[in-house]
């Protein structure tokens, strides 16, 4: 049995562009959406996401394209700016952000 990516590849043929960047970039979109939806009270996703300080430049730009979304990004980052700010007070040696 196919699974159901073969299938995405094929369909992404008929469009323009490079197929696994299209799929990559839909997929990450997805997750995304879910995670200002489905998960953004979920407690293990905070805490993760305020122990990774966010999302990467490119992903936390990608968040503001699903509009609509400004509580969810904003309680997120919220608890990535205490984690920075609990940081930043505990030591004088500048942070990784990395």
């Amino acid at each position: 049995m196919k699974t159901l990516s073969y299938y995405d590849l094929l369909d992404q043929f008929s469009e323009s562009g490079c197929v696994v960047c299209s799929l990559l970039l839909r997929d990450a979109h997805h997750f995304l959406d879910a995670l200002l939806y489905e998960q953004v009270n979920d407690p293990d996703i905070r805490h993760g996401f305020r122990k990774r300080r966010g999302l990467c430049n490119e992903h936390s730009w990608q968040l503001l394209t699903l509009g609509g979304n400004t509580l969810g990004i904003g309680l997120l980052y919220r608890s990535s700016l205490d984690e920075v700010l609990r940081l930043t007070a505990q030591t004088d040696t500048p942070l990784n952000l990395e």
